[in-house]
């Protein structure tokens, strides 16, 4: 697990078309974040976000996912547009991606950038999913920035009334 943004050698073995087949997937989420980067993330704009992830894992699947990982892993969008794309894919109901989504978050707990943990901790609680207190629980005990702790002990106390 945890896996999501360690650049696996698995592309190796794609065929090109394959390989084809996700950078066009890789292009769409770009391109859906592009489009609300221009936005003001109120809620509105917030749950627009996330509307627009649900229509391209409706019609693209689980690959969106991964194809978010790389564009993180690759710095490729800017830290408030990643907070924003992680809080909305935290907010998704999608139970064929949840698992997916859990990992991404999950392994960017330790972001160096406070804005995207921060993203991080809201997309856990978004999903709602009781497994990823230990992994806050663990995020709690590194973080040193104050505002971030309360809001992981607030992320956790509401997980455990779950």
């Amino acid at each position: 697990m945890l896996s999501f943004l360690n650049n696996s050698s698995d592309t190796q073995l794609d065929t090109p078309q394959i390989f084809a087949a996700k950078e066009s997937i890789v292009e769409d989420v770009r391109n859906l974040l592009i489009a609300f980067s221009y936005e003001p993330f109120d809620t509105q704009g917030s749950y627009d976000l996330t509307k627009g992830f649900y229509e391209l894992i409706a019609i693209k699947g689980k690959p969106v996912i991964r194809a978010l990982a790389k564009l993180i892993r690759e710095q490729q969008l800017s830290d408030n547009l990643i907070c924003e794309a992680l809080i909305s894919i935290g907010r998704l109901q999608d139970d064929d991606t949840k698992s997916d989504r859990f990992e991404l978050l999950a392994s960017l707990l330790s972001h160096h950038v406070p804005i995207v943990r921060d993203g991080v901790v809201a997309g856990l609680s978004f999903l709602d999913d009781r497994k990823a207190i230990p992994y806050l629980r663990r995020a709690l005990t590194f973080e040193n920035v104050r505002t971030l702790r309360g809001n992981i002990e607030i992320a956790i106390k509401d997980l455990e009334t779950t």
